[in-house]
């Protein structure tokens, strides 16, 4: 039986990714504690269709903020009503610090106001700090250029720093710095939009 205990705190949010964060100046940071005899086998992702398991990000992050995009931060994605897209900052404690190590974007126009849900989709993943391992812990921000192609495979399209996988409409970016992972992007865009502009900035 799966528990959730929920503790409400206020802290501000400053920056992710190097912006400042405009959506509001105070944030309500939900910290989800779960009940240690809860079975994570559900939670296993998927490396043969390189799925994305929002549950087991969900409950990898120490706590989250979450807020609805809009619509001018929505136009790459592929759903047409952009009223349910849900921006959620994954924040993870590093001693005494909060630290905002990415965000995960996600499209639920059946119970866009609930957290823990089953009818949310995957829009967007992107990662900018270690402490949040993907596909059963085998990507990471860290690892080195070698384990991320044994695990994706050597077919791949490269920009500037950047290796790009495509698996169907998904698309995975990897930013390599010294031979190592530094910046993760994973989503689900429309056709016509370029790479190059998905990684501006990143």
């Amino acid at each position: 039986m799966k528990k959730y205990y929920y503790i409400l705190i206020t802290i501000f949010v400053f920056s992710c990714n190097g912006e400042n964060v405009k959506t509001k100046k105070q944030g309500t940071i939900i910290k989800k504690v779960i009940d240690s005899n809860y079975e994570y086998k559900h939670f296993k992702d998927n490396p043969t269709t390189k799925t994305i398991n929002i549950k087991r990000i969900k409950s990898d992050a120490d706590y989250v903020t979450t807020t609805f995009l809009p619509k001018n931060k929505t136009k790459n994605f592929i759903f047409k009503d952009n009223k349910f897209y849900v921006f959620i900052y994954l924040i993870k404690k590093n001693k005494n610090k909060l630290n905002i190590v990415g965000y995960l974007i996600t499209y639920d126009s059946i119970n866009p106001y609930i957290f823990d849900k089953n009818t949310d989709i995957f829009v967007e993943l992107f990662l900018k700090e270690a402490g949040m391992p993907i596909y059963d812990g085998k990507v990471k921000i860290g690892m080195n250029i070698d384990s991320l192609k044994n695990f994706f495979g050597n077919k791949y399209d490269s920009i500037n720093n950047f290796i790009i996988y495509k698996y169907g409409k998904k698309r995975l970016f990897f930013k390599i710095k010294d031979e190592k992972v530094t910046k993760i992007k994973i989503g689900i865009y429309k056709k016509n939009v370029k790479n190059a502009d998905l990684i501006k900035g990143i």
